[in-house]
């Protein structure tokens, strides 16, 4: 028995069946990837994907204001390739989302669920051996991102902690128990909770993604309230 590559899409995503058995003679567009709800770094290439149905051009764009404006990725691309790799720009934020189109004027589009996209930096633990010991604290210093506190709390359970003071944005250093302002002299506890002004504000965790296989981190620039 030999199968088509429609009866694959068929199997493979069920919506795909739902939109082209219901009119098989209407043009058709479903995205993918992104999924949503995915964190990405910014700067990364990842693989957009989706699913084409008697459609010849299509045009990508991307919104990070729920649809006010659209920034164009490519276009007049053909859709029977069916993805297409991007270098996501250099943002950060909570809500972008990828829109394809026609360019044409029988207008078929489809927009992706929301996901987000965060600068930031990779750890690897080959660089900094102490992350191999479980519980451990460590500093690290990178002019690029932020110098953070990382906490290793358990096999797969992190903290990762901004140095950068909130009142001017010096980078703190780590005096006995407390973390200090080099600049204006303001305290924090090593969880980030202030002690001592001109400060008021207390440090921030960051997001980040733990790759068990290539022991590393992904720090994203995305910060965590302190419950202080």
């Amino acid at each position: 028995m030999r199968f088509s590559r429609r009866d694959f899409l068929y199997l493979l995503f069920p919506s795909y069946m739902a939109l082209t058995c219901k009119k098989q003679d209407i043009p058709t567009l479903t995205i993918t990837y992104p999924e949503g709800n995915e964190i990405i770094s910014a700067q990364e290439k990842i693989v957009l994907k989706w699913l084409a149905f008697d459609i010849d051009k299509i045009d990508l764009s991307y919104t990070i204001d729920n649809g006010k404006s659209w920034t164009s990725i490519v276009q007049a691309l053909n859709a029977s390739e069916e993805k297409f790799e991007w270098l996501t720009p250099k943002i950060n934020t909570d809500g972008i989302k990828i829109k394809i189109n026609t360019n044409n004027t029988n207008m078929v589009q489809a927009t992706s669920e929301s996901f987000e996209i965060w600068q930031s930096f990779i750890i690897k633990f080959f660089d900094y051996p102490d992350l191999a010991v479980v519980p451990t604290k460590i500093i690290i210093k990178d002019k690029f991102f932020d110098s953070v506190a990382i906490e290793r709390k358990s096999v797969d359970t992190f903290t990762v902690l901004s140095l950068s003071c909130t009142h001017a944005g010096c980078t703190l250093d780590k005096v006995n128990d407390n973390l200090e302002c080099p600049c204006h002299g303001s305290v924090f506890t090593e969880n980030g909770c202030v002690l001592q002004g001109p400060a008021r504000s207390s440090l921030s965790f960051y997001t980040y993604l733990f790759d068990k296989d290539k022991e590393s981190l992904v720090v994203f620039r995305k910060a965590i309230k302190n419950g202080c």
